[in-house]
C-alpha cells in the first residue's frame, strides 16, 4: 500500500479504538473487526448435501455444479416459490371461481325466470282462450236452444 493509504488506515484504527476504549477486553474482542483485521469467509455450502465444504481449498477452486445439481437446485427453488405463492394463488382462484359461479347463477336464474314467465303467460292465454270459446259455444248453444224452445205466437 502507499503511505497515504497506510496513514488513512491508521487514522481509522485510531478512531475505532477510541470508541472501543471503555470496553473490557472480552467485549472488545467480540466487537467488529478493525480495518486491518483479516476476515475469513465461511466455506461454501454444497448444494446437494447442504454441508459446508472443507475450508482448506480456496473458494475459486470449488468445482462448478453438475447438470444434475443444477436441476436439483431448480426443482427446490421452483418448489419453494410455489409453496410461497400457493396461498395467494388459491385465494385469487377461489375468488375468481366464486365470482364466475355467482354471475353464471344470476344469468341462469334470469333466463329461467324469463322462460317460466313466458310459459306461464302462454298457458294462461290458452286456458283463457279455451274457457272463452267454451263459454261462447255454451251461450250460442243456449241461444239456439232458446229460440227453439220459444213458444210460437
Amino acid at each position: 500500500m502507499s503511505d497515504s493509504a497506510d496513514e488513512l488506515l491508521s487514522k481509522a484504527d485510531a478512531l475505532l479504538s477510541r470508541w472501543r476504549g471503555g470496553l473490557p477486553p472480552a467485549q472488545r474482542d467480540a466487537d467488529y473487526p478493525v480495518l486491518t483485521d483479516v476476515v475469513e469467509l465461511p466455506a461454501p455450502v454444497d448444494s446437494q448435501t447442504g454441508w459446508r465444504q472443507p475450508t482448506g481449498e480456496p473458494a475459486a477452486a470449488v468445482a462448478q455444479p453438475s447438470a444434475a445439481q443444477i436441476s436439483a437446485i431448480e426443482a427446490r427453488v421452483r418448489q419453494c416459490v410455489l409453496e410461497a405463492i400457493e396461498p395467494m394463488i388459491s385465494g385469487a382462484v377461489a375468488d375468481g371461481v366464486h365470482r364466475r359461479l355467482e354471475e353464471t347463477a344470476r344469468q341462469l336464474a334470469s333466463e329461467l325466470t324469463g322462460k317460466v314467465s313466458e310459459d306461464i303467460s302462454e298457458l294462461v292465454r290458452e286456458a283463457v282462450s279455451r274457457a272463452l270459446e267454451g263459454e261462447l259455444a255454451r251461450l250460442r248453444g243456449e241461444s239456439h236452444d232458446a229460440k227453439r224452445l220459444e213458444p210460437l205466437r
